[in-house]
């Protein structure tokens, strides 16, 4: 495709993208984007985001709060995804706020 010319692995986005149509405007000459969210938003989730914009989605777990086995379920349903995010500035008390000990379970 075209775009794949112009994109940057090492470039993506951190937002939550709710509209196709914002994913499409936004994806010129960036690879990935993240949510802070285990999955995307649920207007995209029935779109082939990957195929249709060149952009893929980027899982986080944002603190020690995650359903694991619905987390395991939904990296199974998606095997394309390469990454996972895990633990939003653990440091910070208004973020995931762990200690050192606690993030690394």
């Amino acid at each position: 495709p075209a775009w794949a010319a112009d994109k940057s692995a090492k470039r993506g986005i951190a937002y939550d993208i709710a509209q196709p149509a914002d994913l499409s405007a936004l994806s010129a000459g960036v690879s990935w984007w993240y949510n802070w969210s285990p999955k995307p938003h649920d207007r995209l989730a029935s779109y082939d985001y990957a195929s249709m914009y060149g952009v893929d989605f980027i899982p986080m777990v944002w603190n020690d709060n995650v359903d694991d086995g619905q987390l395991k379920l939904y990296l199974q349903a998606h095997p394309a995804i390469r990454y996972l995010l895990v633990i939003n500035e653990p440091n910070l008390q208004d973020q995931a706020n762990m200690t050192p000990e606690a993030a690394a379970r």
